[in-house]
């Protein structure tokens, strides 16, 4: 594999990773506020991110999928419709986020 390809798909999954944990806290929040909009006790998170952290992992999502997107210029045509496009971390399908660079 390409060294270019292998860059890109190092990026993509830590784009992927990173809008993977965003989602799961904004689900959780989303089950937590569901709970108390229907008068029910909500089962809550032990910990809770604070909002400089919340700040800070939307840029670090962001940047890493603007990083994801500038190599993937970089990716041989040819190979460009077995990965995963940049602007679908944190979607992927399962089999996209299965492939690693090493595969």
């Amino acid at each position: 594999m390409s060294n270019q390809v292998e860059n890109y798909l190092t990026a993509f999954n830590e784009a992927d990773s990173l809008a993977g944990n965003l989602k799961r806290i904004a689900a959780s929040i989303a089950r937590v506020a569901a709970a108390l909009e229907a008068g029910k006790m909500a089962d809550m998170p032990e910990v809770w991110p604070n909002r400089e952290q919340l700040r800070n992992l939307v840029a670090e999502v962001e940047q890493a999928k603007d990083r994801a997107r500038q190599l993937w210029v970089d990716v041989p045509a040819d190979m460009k419709p077995r990965l995963p496009q940049p602007d679908h971390a944190g979607s992927a399908e399962p089999a996209a986020r299965a492939f690693r660079p090493s595969d």
